[in-house]
């Protein structure tokens, strides 16, 4: 405690996100000391899927029920704001105990990016999260100045994707798995690879045409808005777009593209076109060669029996 500002920070640097957070405890002194000392930044992930948030994926933080406390021999309490939770200390892990374990992470999270010098990097929820769990963490990142984010993933029944899209810019990774009952409105994209799981909402891929991979299922495509996508495309069009892959029940069999005569290779279904793209690889099997009027390649295939329209440029 007696160390000057400039070699606490120095020594600061060599601790883990755990170190940081005990030190926090130890004292109000310390606590304050700990604000006015600029720590090493560390990367965030939050993932209410997995009840977990991440330190430069190397030191995690976990929300466990509190029916769970019995199977620990020792435990202590830590402060998480004006609140003392059951908390231990397991190789590389901090776990803590809760009545409800979405929003205690959600107040962990809070915490921790107030007393950790941090930028979050993504926030993943699935079908159990509670909206108001997934929107108070996306608030708190408003609240830090932090208006853009890598990878969101939304699969909370009841959010607002509205008011979510208009909170945080997703720069990379947007994935939606939500089952809206109601159509959540007219949105553009610009996150780089953009997945809906259940996509009955999107009758158009205009607003994908700042994107590089889109990924459609259960949608309500028709072979219409395929030609008038495929037209665009080849004039030049979604010059971002490298991965389209679009699965309709209104995909029919009668699908024609100009100057396409097959739309999927007639002798051999199993060789496949590869290609890295961001962090995933697209493969495509049994495809066809085709061209842009400024001769972009680009390859292609419909699956007529399922439904799937799939391009790889």
């Amino acid at each position: 405690m007696k160390l000057p500002d400039v070699a606490l920070h120095d020594v600061i640097k060599f601790w883990s996100a755990a170190d940081v957070f005990n030190f926090s405890h130890c004292s109000k002194k310390s606590s304050k000391r700990l604000r006015q000392v600029k720590s090493k930044k560390f990367s965030v992930t939050l993932n209410f899927s997995l009840d977990t948030i991440g330190f430069d994926n190397s030191y995690f933080f976990r929300s466990y029920e509190k029916n769970w406390m019995w199977k620990y021999q020792k435990w202590d309490f830590r402060n998480y704001g004006e609140i003392q939770i059951p908390t231990i200390f397991e190789n590389k892990n901090v776990i803590s105990f809760w009545n409800n374990v979405h929003y205690g992470l959600k107040d962990m999270f809070i915490h921790l990016s107030q007393i950790l010098n941090c930028s979050v990097l993504s926030i993943e929820s699935d079908e159990r999260t509670p909206d108001e769990a997934l929107m108070m963490a996306l608030e708190f990142l408003s609240w830090k100045n932090q208006n853009s984010i890598q990878k969101l993933e939304i699969g909370s029944f009841e959010c607002d994707l509205k008011e979510i899209l208009e909170a945080i810019e997703v720069t990379e990774t947007l994935k939606i798995t939500s089952e809206f009952e109601i159509h959540p409105g007219d949105f553009e994209f610009y996150s780089k690879s953009v997945t809906i799981k259940n996509s009955w909402w999107i009758d158009n891929l205009e607003c994908f045409k700042n994107c590089v991979e889109v990924e459609l299922s259960e949608s309500e495509i028709s072979n219409q808005t395929i030609i008038d996508f495929f037209g665009k495309w080849a004039a030049g069009g979604y010059s971002n777009l490298r991965w389209l892959s679009v699965k309709s029940e209104n995909l029919k069999e009668d699908l024609k593209l100009d100057g396409v005569p097959f739309l999927k290779d007639q002798k051999d279904l199993r060789t496949s076109e590869e290609k890295l793209i961001g962090d995933n690889i697209r493969a495509i099997y049994g495809s066809v060669p085709i061209f842009k009027n400024d001769g972009t390649p680009a390859f292609l295939r419909f699956h007529e029996k399922e439904g799937r329209f799939e391009m790889l440029i």
